[in-house]
Formats: C-alpha cells, structure tokens, sequence
C-alpha cells in the first residue's frame, strides 16, 4: 500500500494516507463526505494537525 501525500483544502498542511495500489483520486474536500456511490469507490475521512476534517474519495 504506497503511501500518498495530501493537503488539507483548509490550511495546506501535508497529511500521509495509504491508498491501495493502483487507486486513482477522485477528490480531495473539506465539504461534506462524498457518497462512494460505486462498487469500488471509497471515501476516507483525513484530520490535518490543525485538526480540520476533510475527506480523500478514490477508487481502485
């Protein structure tokens, strides 16, 4: 599982997540979850160190 740098749509900090190979993002959000609406979609919910919440949807 490699492991993806984001950051957070609020402030810009770096937060590591692992995706699972072969994944592809869809979106990075601090707005409302995404739905995971297919089979093989899925969102996951990130906290940055200035404690906001945002979300990472992909699919793989």
């Amino acid at each position: 599982m490699p492991i993806t740098e984001f950051q957070c749509p609020r402030c810009g900090s770096e937060v590591k997540m692992g995706l699972p190979r072969g994944a592809m993002v869809k979106s990075v959000t601090a707005a409302e979850q995404p739905a995971a609406d297919e089979e093989r979609r899925k969102a996951r919910s990130l906290v940055c160190r200035n404690d906001h919440e945002f979300y990472v949807l992909f699919e793989w």
